[in-house]
């Protein structure tokens, strides 16, 4: 995404965006560089015209690569089923370790990805290593963002960090260290929430 998260969007018009969601629906930052969100031109002079390209060339060969795709993991799905368990194993290896339990979710959902792009190679020409180390980038993009926490665990701690800056100068925390001994013994005001 761009500027704004998967969450940003549903959350905007409203709903909640649930942890389950943001599991299943990782959000990867866009990074702008010289190039815009391209990182390689390709030969091109510009991204706008390696962008031009690719929309062109998407449109035309639409769905060509999934259908050769599926052709050859259906010529032996019990081949194909290690080999991509195999994979997932090896690019799991390359992420740390101890992630919470949603965090492991997401793992596994690159894990899965970064194996279908390594078994693609015969058709996308995208070697296994190229495969590993970009869609490890883009998780760890996640990662920087997310953590290995769960999702409940960091709102709840960015909702109170939120209370606390809007309610810092208000009457409902009193610094005791400005406070006179009368101030203490003084009756607290309505909804006083600490010190």
């Amino acid at each position: 995404t761009a500027e704004h998260s998967l969450a940003d969007f549903v959350t905007d018009n409203g709903p909640k965006w649930n942890a389950g969601q943001n599991n299943r629906i990782p959000s990867i930052p866009a990074a702008a560089g010289s190039n815009g969100i391209v990182e390689n031109l390709h030969g091109f002079s510009g991204s706008a015209l390696f962008v031009d390209h690719l929309n062109e060339a998407s449109a035309h060969y639409h769905g060509t690569a999934g259908r050769a795709f599926i052709a050859m993991l259906v010529k032996d799905t019990e081949a194909a089923k290690e080999q991509i368990k195999a994979m997932m194993q090896e690019f799991t290896a390359l992420l740390p370790a101890n992630v919470g339990r949603q965090a492991g979710r997401v793992v596994k959902r690159f894990a899965l990805a970064a194996a279908a792009l390594a078994l693609a190679e015969p058709i996308t020409g995208i070697s296994k290593l190229e495969a590993y180390t970009q869609i490890k980038k883009c998780f760890d993009a996640w990662f920087k963002i997310e953590g290995a926490g769960d999702y409940e665990t960091r709102k709840g701690i960015q909702a109170m960090a939120e209370w606390i800056a809007s309610n810092a100068q208000s009457e409902r925390i009193i610094n005791i260290g400005n406070q006179t001994k009368a101030d203490q013994n003084a009756i607290l005001p309505r909804d006083f929430a600490g010190y």
